[in-house]
C-alpha cells in the first residue's frame, strides 16, 4: 500500500534556449505549472490518516518558485529548461520530503516529469 500527496503551484517567468532554430530560441513567457509529489509513510497514514502536511509542503513549494517568479531564466539556469527547474524544485525539497516525482509544465499539456527513481 502507497500513499502519495501532491501540491501544484505557478510562476511566470520568462527565457529564451541558446542555439535553438524556432520561436524558442527567442525571449519569451510562460506560465510555468510545478508539481511536486511526495511519497506519504503508509503506517502513519494508517494511524493518524495523512503523514505530509499540504500546508507546509504547499508553503515550501512556493517559495523555491519565488526565486523564479518574474525572472528572466536565462540569469539564473545556464540552461533555462523545464528539465532544469524541475531538477532545481527537486534538489530544493529533497531533504525535507520523500519526493517521487517533479513535474513541470510550460505550457498546458507540455512539459517533464522527474521521478526520483
Amino acid at each position: 500500500m502507497r500513499f502519495y500527496c501532491k501540491v501544484t503551484g505557478t510562476f511566470d517567468a520568462a527565457h529564451s534556449i541558446k542555439g535553438y532554430e524556432g520561436k524558442c530560441g527567442q525571449l519569451h513567457g510562460h506560465t510555468w505549472k510545478v508539481t511536486v509529489y511526495v511519497e506519504e509513510n503508509a503506517e502513519i497514514v494508517c494511524e493518524n490518516g495523512y503523514d505530509v502536511d499540504l500546508s507546509q509542503l504547499k508553503a515550501d513549494l512556493r517559495e523555491v518558485l519565488e526565486e523564479m517568479d518574474h525572472r528572466d531564466l536565462n540569469y539564473l539556469f545556464s540552461k533555462p529548461t523545464a528539465e532544469n527547474i524541475a531538477r532545481r524544485v527537486f534538489r530544493a525539497l529533497y531533504r525535507k520530503y520523500n519526493i517521487f516525482k517533479v513535474e513541470v509544465e510550460e505550457t498546458p499539456g507540455s512539459g517533464v516529469i522527474f521521478t526520483n527513481d
